[in-house]
């Protein structure tokens, strides 16, 4: 990044992330690695404040305290620089974390609280409108190998 800049740097990271056992309607790269990288400082502070902590339960009004704007400026600046709103965003990196905490062999609920999802059934409303799959169904099809079997604790469809 130092050498060749920013761009450069997610380019070939994006093209260096590989994951095992991916079907074709799964996601090759990261929720973050996606996003268009945040070019003023206003984005940049959002995006370096949620990055640092994903669980932490923040909302637009939230964020743009943090950063000192009006929550419209807020979404606005960042629809602009990432392509999303702010909540989207968040979403995003949540969903990214619940997905490894998943891979991991924790539960539902388990990955629900360590990506700040404020429960079991908000992740799976979010996993399924991103991944058309629940986490638990997920779960059985992409668990790491080296991971013990984990009891389903979805209620049943």
């Amino acid at each position: 990044e130092e050498d060749l800049g920013t761009d450069v740097a997610r380019s070939v990271a994006q093209h260096l992330l590989v994951y095992m056992r991916r079907s074709a309607g799964q996601s090759q790269f990261s929720a973050a690695l996606k996003l268009p990288a945040p070019r003023t400082p206003l984005a940049q502070a959002v995006a370096e404040y949620v990055a640092n902590d994903p669980t932490r339960p923040t909302s637009v009004t939230e964020l743009a305290a943090h950063v000192n704007v009006s929550p419209r400026h807020l979404t606005r600046v960042i629809r602009e620089e990432l392509g999303v709103t702010p909540s989207a965003y968040i979403t995003s990196l949540r969903l990214e974390l619940a997905v490894n905490q998943l891979e991991n062999g924790r539960t539902v609920a388990e990955s629900a609280a360590a990506a700040g999802f404020s429960s079991a059934a908000a992740l799976r409303r979010a996993f399924v409108d991103r991944y058309r799959t629940t986490p638990s169904a997920y779960q059985r099809r992409f668990r790491s190998p080296s991971v013990g079997i984990v009891p389903d604790d979805e209620p049943a469809a």
